[in-house]
């Protein structure tokens, strides 16, 4: 049986289910999500890659801890925070990317898992990618139609389409 780990690129996945499938982000079915990922597989853990917000003036700041927490608690999730960099109102994500890019290459190295599924659309990790597939992995790519990277689709052994069906 395959082994799969998940890597969610956090940032990307938030922004393509509210601006790609226009839905709430925090009603989600989040475990549905990774129910249809993982299909007929061992599923070894889910990585999931944010900050964790800093500003309580955001009308989303209780949510969004609320979130957060929820996923620390779900068993096979880990939680990897980068951090917001920059001034007040222009903060940007920093880490989140280099954290993933890591992880998903030192697991691959330490044989933890048989497929990576990328739930991202930035073709920034095409590299990582192709060091991930010579140690012999396969890389299956997920990303939300308008949010894709065509150099992730010529890299990726498998590429699929986040549509709401991966939620219901």
């Amino acid at each position: 049986m395959q082994r799969v780990m998940i890597f969610i690129d956090g940032s990307n996945f938030f922004h393509g289910v509210t601006g790609g499938l226009k839905q709430d982000f925090y009603k989600v079915d989040i475990d549905k999500f990774i129910e249809k990922i993982v299909a007929n597989r061992e599923l070894m853990r889910i990585y999931y890659y944010t900050v964790r917000p800093t500003d309580s003036s955001i009308k989303s700041y209780n949510q969004q801890l609320s979130f957060l927490d929820r996923l620390e608690r779900k068993p096979y999730f880990k939680l990897r925070l980068g951090r917001l960099a920059g001034p007040k109102g222009n903060q940007r994500e920093k880490g989140a990317d280099i954290f993933l890019a890591l992880d998903m290459l030192l697991l691959a190295q330490n044989d933890t898992y048989d497929v990576a599924a990328l739930i991202s659309g930035d073709g920034d990790f095409s590299e990582v990618i192709n060091r991930v597939q010579e140690i012999g992995k396969i890389v299956e790519n997920y990303a939300f139609k308008g949010k894709k990277s065509d150099h992730l689709l010529r890299t990726c052994d498998v590429f699929h389409y986040i549509d709401d069906n991966y939620f219901t």
